[in-house]
């Protein structure tokens, strides 16, 4: 619609076009010597009187009229603007959405940045994931204290992993190398705090089985019962973790050869004395057996969890490199209908 106006317009203005060139006006004849009141005293001609009576004003020079144009000049002409005209447009056009396609939106990209930092924040200075790999072992903390540290780590850990994703789907990081390399530098030294959800829950509840597990063998003794004993076990056999089994299946073998050692020594008549040095003999056997294999096979629980949650310098670090970056982004592509930054005499300021 648009491109059939402008050509009509042009189709217009084309046939104004005066291929003759405009004419000079023509003074009137009796506009000089021939006015009868600037002849002189001698008026009409010379001959005296003030000119005759059917003197008047002479006819002006009719204009020529303009010569049609040719038909195929007159569409040369018109194609030749339109395509003037055409071609500018088409080079606004084009500078325009070169300009959109290069712009890079970071809006999105410190909106989630902002998000994660208090996420940074809580796994740096939660309490809860420090007290599961500190008190994993000790006796001393119930198992519903320890359940309730394994409980507020989780949560405090919960969104991490599709936060981060989210946060790396972002235009600002795929678009800009420099902060896509900032990124990942945070990514990787996330991962040496905390490894991803699924790995962080399996991790949780290895350090939560032996926790109980410890909890459980410290009430075992010499006067606990097969079922007792059994019962502690199990704690480590039917974690569904294959190490823990198998070193809870060891254990139980020696602990239940022990006590059944004990019994018999403790029951054998003082008054056989052969009798009752053999099941002396007997129990002491177990009982080091018992205590060899527990010195020999007892996991390192640290170790096999691999949860730290004390240093968390490194992460913190690279965080706040990509942290800075991004408002450094933002505030010089800031989106001013988001109200997420303070606008203060001409500057934008993001924190």
């Amino acid at each position: 619609m648009v491109g059939r106006k402008v050509e009509n317009s042009l189709a217009m203005a084309v046939e104004n076009i005066d291929p003759v060139g405009p004419m000079r006006e023509t003074q009137p004849i009796n506009s000089g010597m021939m006015n009868g009141n600037s002849m002189g005293p001698r008026g009409n001609g010379g001959f005296g009187g003030a000119g005759g009576p059917n003197m008047g004003p002479m006819p002006q020079p009719m204009r020529q009229p303009k010569p049609p144009m040719d038909p195929a000049k007159k569409k040369k002409i018109i194609l030749g603007v339109s395509l003037g005209v055409g071609g500018v447009v088409v080079a606004i056009i084009a500078i325009v959405v070169v300009v959109i396609l290069m712009k890079v939106d970071y809006s999105e990209t410190y909106r989630l940045t902002k998000e994660m930092e208090d996420k940074v924040d809580d796994i740096s200075y939660n309490y809860d994931c420090e007290n599961v790999v500190d008190y994993v072992s000790s006796a001393y903390t119930s198992v519903t204290d320890y359940v309730g540290y394994v409980n507020e780590c989780t949560a405090t850990m919960s969104g991490v992993d599709d936060l981060l994703k989210r946060l790396g789907e972002t235009a600002g990081v795929k678009r800009n190398s420099e902060l896509k390399g900032m990124y990942e530098s945070f990514q990787t030294e996330l991962g040496k705090v905390m490894p991803n959800a699924d790995e962080l829950k399996a991790r949780l509840e290895l350090y939560n089985t032996w926790h109980k597990w410890a909890v459980l063998v410290d009430d075992i003794g010499t006067s606990s019962s097969d079922a007792e004993i059994q019962t502690a076990a199990n704690a480590l056999i039917e974690s569904g973790n294959d190490i823990l089994k198998k070193y809870g299946e060891g254990w139980l073998e020696k602990r239940l050869a022990y006590n059944q050692a004990y019994r018999t020594y403790y029951n054998v008549s003082w008054s056989d004395t052969a009798a009752y040095n053999a099941a002396r003999t007997a129990m002491n056997s177990a009982k080091t057996e018992l205590n060899d294999y527990v010195a020999a096979n007892k996991l390192d629980i640290q170790a096999l969890g691999g949860l730290n949650f004390e240093d968390t310098s490194g992460m913190k670090r690279a965080f706040a490199n990509f942290n800075n970056k991004v408002v450094e982004l933002y505030e010089e592509n800031y989106d001013y209908e988001s109200g997420d930054c303070v606008e203060l005499f001409g500057e934008v300021i993001c924190d």
